[in-house]
């Protein structure tokens, strides 16, 4: 937009100054228009008033030309702004669209993420709980014989008591693993509503950023038009003094 404004303000001091040495060239050939007709031999009133008429339509027919350049020119600036607005808007939702797909896919990965994490997380318990079954049967097998036999050893009470710990140490690791995966599992949905919130903060910033360049360069181009219009309506304005003198 910087560069778009330098070049305009370049392309707009050029033309004031093509207007100005046009209208110095217009002005030096009127005076030498009038010195030839000072040192000329009286000419008629009729003369006369023919060449002024001549020289009016002449200077009617520069005039509207230039006015005709500088609408053109407006024109040009004008469909050159709008063209670069509709590019950077172009640009702007194919980034917004990108980095909606990106974080989609993102999104994507960290819910299979999370299902293999459940998942593995679900096969471990079943497989604690399997366990757990394993060593309570075993731990009611020995209590039962135990109970049938009431002369066994110390050896084997022991034991009996070594697999009833292990058991309860069994359980109290399932219940952590399975707090530990929850806990997993909460933090990732808090990572993926996070990274959503983020992306959309980044696409509506985005969009705010294209529509504000998109105002300026379109005030940028009215301010533009008005310039030339004021520069047209002084040049006529000057053209129409130059004609009323001569």
């Amino acid at each position: 937009a910087e560069a778009e404004a330098k070049a305009s303000k370049a392309a707009e001091l050029k033309a004031a100054q093509e207007a100005k040495a046009a209208a110095r060239a217009e002005a030096a050939a009127a005076r030498k228009a009038q010195i030839e007709k000072d040192s000329a031999p009286k000419q008629s009133a009729e003369e006369r008033k023919a060449a002024a008429a001549e020289a009016a339509a002449k200077r009617a027919a520069e005039a509207e030309a230039k006015k005709a350049a500088a609408a053109e020119a407006a024109a040009a600036k004008k469909a050159a702004a709008e063209e670069a607005a509709a590019a950077r808007k172009a640009a702007a939702d194919e980034a917004a669209a990108t980095r909606k797909a990106a974080a989609d896919e993102a999104a994507a990965k960290k819910a299979a993420e999370a299902e293999a994490k459940k998942a593995a997380a679900a096969e471990a318990a079943a497989k604690r709980a399997a366990e757990a079954e394993a060593k309570k049967a075993a731990a009611a097998e020995a209590a039962a014989a135990k109970k049938s036999a009431p002369s066994e050893s110390a050896d084997a009470k022991k034991a009996a008591a070594a697999e009833t710990a292990a058991a309860k140490k069994a359980a109290a690791e399932e219940a952590a693993a399975k707090r530990a995966a929850e806990a997993e599992a909460k933090k990732a949905a808090a990572a993926e509503a996070a990274a959503a919130k983020k992306a959309a903060a980044e696409e509506a910033a985005a969009a705010k950023k294209a529509a504000a360049e998109d105002a300026a360069a379109k005030k940028a181009a009215e301010a533009e038009a008005k310039k030339a219009a004021a520069a047209e309506a002084a040049a006529a304005k000057e053209a129409e003094v130059e004609a009323k003198k001569e």
